[in-house]
């Protein structure tokens, strides 16, 4: 079983399918995630995707989605590098946990959000890890 588990785990900052032991740390409920912390780990069912998307100065690329959890929904954006490892890894409708990650404050009227009345979401960077539960 352990073995198993072991195998889920995908470490995006190496390549896709690369293998790693997960933390211990428990995920927090997505309403429950704090703004000070090293680093974030929850746990939800991935709801919405976007196609990937260039930055209007053509020097970088970003895609987003939705977590969701019986607590609250959240976006959250992955950026250039976090973006061409992840993107792969992440699914519509399949439940993973998130390992790393900076929570961020976002504007009371962003148009670009994916989640109505948001004012927050999560950056996620290289490091990021996602495992299925």
């Amino acid at each position: 079983a352990a073995r198993e588990d072991e195998d889920r785990r995908l470490d995006t900052s190496q390549s896709f399918g690369t293998l790693v032991s997960g933390s211990t740390k428990a995920p927090v409920p997505i309403a429950d995630l704090p703004m000070s912390c090293g680093t974030l780990v929850f746990k939800g069912q991935v709801s919405r995707k976007s196609e990937i998307k260039m930055y209007a100065s053509g020097k970088g690329e970003l895609f987003c989605f939705v977590v969701s959890d019986s607590s609250g929904s959240i976006e959250c954006v992955a950026y250039t590098g976090a973006c061409r490892k992840l993107f792969a890894c992440v699914e519509n409708g399949k439940e993973y946990v998130f390992r790393a990650g900076k929570l961020a404050r976002v504007e009371a009227n962003c148009r670009f959000s994916m989640v109505d009345g948001q004012t927050h979401k999560i950056i996620l960077k290289e490091t990021t890890t996602v495992e299925e539960p």
